[in-house]
Parts: C-alpha cells; structure tokens; sequence
C-alpha cells in the first residue's frame, strides 16, 4: 500500500490477498447504527456506508505517463525504469488489478536485463516485491537475502526477508530479520511499518496483549505524522476491530471499522470487515450488500466466495450457486495462468463451500508445498479432516497448533479433527479453548 505523500509500501498483512486502497467519497457519518445493525431489512444507506469508487488520480496518471515515455525513449534508463516499476507496484495495490503486477514484473525484469542486481540495488528491491506480490516466497526470500549481503546496512532488504520468511512460516527467523529491521531505522515515520510486522508476528504466537499493543503503537504514530499516514491510521484500525471480532467484541471491533472508513474513505478492507460483521449479527442483507459494494470494485474470487458463504449460512443456497461458480471459475482460471495466489483458497472452497474434500486435500498439499505457516497447515488439516483422513489431519494440525495462535478458527477445527480421531479429551479442550478465546464463534464468520 502506498500513501499519498512519501510513506513508502508495506506488506499487506493476515492473509494472502492484497490490500488495496480505494479513494472516493464518504457518505453521511453514523454514531449509532445500533437499530439497523439488528434489523434484517437494514440496508447500506441506513449506514451511511460510502459506495466504492473506481481508484482516479490525474496527477499519478501523468506521473505513469512521464516515466512510461522515458524508458520508451531509452529502455537503458534504469532509473526511470525502477521509478515505473515502483509506480506499477502502487497501482496494483491501490486498485487490486493483476495487470498492474504483470506490468511491474516486466519492468522489473528489464531493469535487471539493463543493469544487473549487483549494481542494481533498487531493481532487486522492485524484483524482490514483485516476487512477493506473485506469492513466490521462497525467491522473495532469496532475492532479499542478496539486499541484505549487498548493503548490509540498508533496512529495506531485512523488511522483505522478514515478509518472505513469514509467509513461509519461518517465524523465529523472520523475527530475528524484523529485529535487525528495526535496529537499522532511523527514520520515525517508518516505525509504524515495522510495528505492524512485530503486531501480526506476535498475534501469530497467541501474544494478543503484545499484538494490540503494537497496533495501537503504530496507530498512534501515523495519527501523530505531519501530514497524518491516513492508509496505516485505516488499516491498524481494521486490524484492531478483527482483533475484537475474534474475541466476540463486535461493538469495538465495529467502531475500529467505522473509525478506517472515516480516515480514509472507501477503505475496502474495512467494508469487507463489516460485511462480515453484519452477518454474525444475522443482518445477512446488509451483509450481502456491503460484500456487493466490494465485488463492484474489487471484483475478486475471494469475495464471491465470501458472500457465497454467507447465503449458504443465511440458509440461500440458490442465491450461493452463481457465487459459487464465480469464485471457482476464477480461481481455477488463476490456476491455469501458472499463478499461485489462490491454492489456499481453493482448498476453503472445496472443503466448506463447494464441499469437495478430495478435491480441498489437492489444493491443501499444493499450498503446503509452498509454504509451512500455520494457516497452510490448518487448511491441510482441515481438508484431510473433512476427507475422512483423520490421523494425518491430527498430524497437520499439531504442527498448526504449536505456536499457540489464539484463532478459534483454528482451534475448533483442530478440536473436531482430534475428537473424530478418538483423542476425545484433547478435542474436548479444543472446542473448550475455541469458545474461551470467542464465546460467539458459532456465528457467521469467514476464512480469511
């Protein structure tokens, strides 16, 4: 995500779908939707909730055009060529569409094809993010090791180690990477980046207090920035409400949304969140119409699942079917484009929506192949589970578990997986600790 003054990008963070920022205008602002919220018949306007708006920045346009015409003049200019990666990179976040990655991966590899990594450091830095942005991890990683050996020193090459390494689930590694990112930062106004890694890190080994902590820590900072970080205000709100609706705190978890919507209009993730939000409360068409407001823009597969789901649990399986089919086209055409994004959603989707096991421990085993992180094992897990293989989905899940993430999720899962196993004391545990960590966990919620 890149703000609009001199922030640099950061990671999107929980879960493998980017974040994007979408600019717009904000409608009316709501104190008090308490009536609405418990009324089924609610609709988006009684919330005074913001149609999305198609990302339009004349400025930026004429930035991509300039930098287009440079290297179109002189394919050796590197510089420019970084800067247009740079930009492709921006857009890709702010708007969500591939063909801005497509883009950035060839500049990127022309930048390298002019002037070679070794003494082409930001080229690296861009090939490195692309990698990132492909969810080729382990390339990612690799690339951002070459930063760090190159210019020890600079902590823009320890920020991407520490990313690849998370999502690969290299924690402990990625945590000895994100120290020494911090170490190396002088500058204040990044500081908020980094607490939102050391947040989610920290969320991953079930330190909820330390996690909150750092998020509020670095919402703080970027509300003290001049101009204010008005992207990371948003999105350490989002974060901290999906905190309080892991925990059954949906008042809080409502104000943190509410709070990025109105920091930064047409924050999608926030729209997301609430959309989720509405179903708990059994308000499925409100909810359906916020995952609609999202679709419009952000017109991607794991929305369609998303809201697939939620007519399935509203008990609207016709409503679902089209969904349904959306979702699974797309993923499987992403699939056919030699891309990786959507393994673990496909395995979500065959093991709960489509409810395809067979086809959900495919999928499973191709995410796990990537990557070891805890929520590649869960999918694992849970796939084998709903298969029927239950000794290898208490394998799966025992390494999932191990951290301690406090994910009722993950626990409940993990609990159902182990009693049908005959551990009938271990699952009870599990859906014990499901319900202490969220007593309403029974509700409408999603895979993300």
């Amino acid at each position: 995500m890149m703000t609009p003054g001199s922030h640099t990008p950061w990671i999107e963070l929980l879960g493998t779908s980017l974040l994007i920022t979408l600019t717009g205008s904000y409608g009316t602002s709501v104190t008090d939707g308490r009536s609405a919220a418990h009324d089924s018949s609610a609709t988006v306007a009684d919330f005074g909730i913001p149609v999305l708006r198609v990302y339009e920045d004349p400025a930026a346009d004429a930035k991509l055009r300039f930098l287009e015409d440079r290297v179109s003049a002189d394919r050796d200019d590197v510089t420019a060529e970084n800067r247009l990666t740079t930009e492709c990179l921006r857009r890709l976040r702010l708007t969500g569409n591939l063909a801005w990655l497509y883009r950035a991966d060839e500049s990127s590899r022309r930048s390298l094809e002019s002037v070679p990594a070794v003494a082409n450091f930001d080229g690296l830095v861009n090939r490195a993010a692309v990698e990132t942005e492909f969810h080729h991890f382990v390339t990612a990683r690799d690339a951002a090791k070459e930063l760090c050996a190159a210019e020890p020193d600079n902590p823009k090459g320890y920020e991407l180690l520490g990313d690849a390494l998370v999502e690969l689930g290299d924690y402990a590694v990625a945590a000895s990477a994100y120290r020494q990112l911090q170490a190396l930062t002088t500058d204040l106004d990044k500081m908020p980046e980094i607490d939102v890694r050391l947040a989610h890190l920290a969320w991953i080994y079930g330190d909820d207090k330390t996690a909150r902590s750092d998020y509020e820590h670095a919402l703080a900072a970027a509300q003290s920035m001049v101009p204010p970080f008005l992207e990371m205000i948003a999105f350490c709100h989002v974060q901290l409400g999906q905190l309080d609706f892991g925990v059954g705190e949906w008042d809080a978890a409502e104000t943190h949304y509410r709070s990025a919507l109105s920091t930064f209009p047409n924050f999608y993730p926030a729209l997301d969140h609430l959309a989720e939000l509405e179903g708990a409360k059994g308000n499925y068409d409100l909810a359906s119409d916020l995952y609609n407001e999202v679709i419009e823009v952000v017109p991607r597969p794991e929305f369609y699942q998303m809201l697939a789901d939620l007519c399935l649990y509203a008990q609207r399986p016709e409503e679902a079917k089209p969904w349904q089919k959306r979702a699974e086209s797309a993923y499987l055409d992403s699939v056919r484009r030699g891309e990786v994004f959507y393994y673990h959603n496909l395995a979500s989707f065959y093991s709960d929506t489509a409810k395809a096991p067979a086809e959900a421990v495919q999928w499973a085993r191709k995410d796990c192949e990537q990557l070891h992180a805890v929520f590649a094992e869960e999918g694992l897990g849970w796939a084998l589970y709903k298969n029927g293989d239950y000794q290898e989905s208490n394998e799966a899940f025992d390494r999932a578990v191990a951290l301690g993430t406090r994910s009722a999720h993950l626990l409940y899962q993990a609990g159902l997986a182990y009693f049908s196993s005959g551990k009938v004391v271990k699952g009870k545990e599990f859906i014990q600790r499901t319900y202490a960590v969220n007593p309403r966990f029974d509700t409408f919620h999603v895979h993300r």
